[in-house]
């Protein structure tokens, strides 16, 4: 089913940050979230996801630098 993937960025001391959030769609059609649920009518509370999954965090992205909290505290 969807989920709102979390991407985040690693810096050089170690903290972790966000810095995008998209939904990214499953595609299937018995998932009422999904730009490709079925159009047709059909009992969808009873057929079709209705939530999306948990978020996911996905590290994308390496930064040669420190956090921005840690460079305020140099």
């Amino acid at each position: 089913m969807c989920f709102t993937a979390v991407l985040c960025r690693r810096y050089t001391c170690q903290h972790v940050q966000v810095y995008e959030r998209h939904k990214a769609d499953c595609n299937k059609r018995d998932c009422a979230i999904s730009r490709s649920h079925n159009p047709d009518e059909h009992e969808c509370l009873a057929t079709c996801a209705q939530r999306l999954k948990p978020e996911r965090q996905l590290l994308t992205d390496g930064a040669n630098s420190v956090c921005d909290t840690c460079l305020a505290q140099q």
